[in-house]
């Protein structure tokens, strides 16, 4: 999945600056997830790193599926908590969208890789604008025609889905 819009914009100085995508792979036990996220800096440069990824549920939620997931990545010596990612939408083909919790109301919207194309997407956007892009915020766009992933030798052969 390519990250598609978002509501706020990082620093140049900020990872994720561009071309953001998520390689997924479920791992054993319910709910547990890798994301091999990706992007690319102001510099043109790729960065890939291993994401560790848990669902839960949001204080009150009464649903029976987690509606939400916690972010980590783990380095060699620290942990990093991104924390939570609400899911306010799912078409369950074309894009999901995300509330980032740690930002307040802010959102992404993540397109799966064969729905690139803005005409496919007419719902998925009305949604994002409607529930994310409020009177006084910004739209971002962060996938451009242009973004392609980032392979590296050791990870060529890894079969996961986008």
């Amino acid at each position: 999945s390519w990250m598609y819009y978002r509501t706020y914009q990082p620093n140049l100085t900020d990872p994720e600056y561009a071309c953001v995508y998520a390689n997924v792979t479920k791992l054993s036990g319910t709910g547990q997830y890798m994301f091999m996220q990706g992007w690319t800096q102001a510099n043109n440069k790729t960065i890939e790193v291993p994401l560790f990824v848990s669902t839960e549920k949001t204080p009150g939620y009464k649903g029976i599926e987690d509606n939400a997931m916690r972010v980590t990545l783990k380095a060699p010596n620290k942990t990093v908590d991104f924390g939570l990612y609400e899911l306010i939408y799912s078409d369950y083909e074309k894009c999901d969208i995300l509330r980032v919790m740690s930002r307040g109301q802010a959102c992404e919207m993540y397109v799966h890789s064969r729905f690139l194309d803005e005409k496919q997407l007419t719902s998925c956007i009305s949604i994002y604008k409607q529930a994310c892009v409020k009177k006084g915020s910004t739209n971002y766009e962060v996938y451009n025609k242009n973004c392609k992933i980032h392979r590296r030798a050791n990870f060529a052969a890894t079969a996961s889905s986008q």
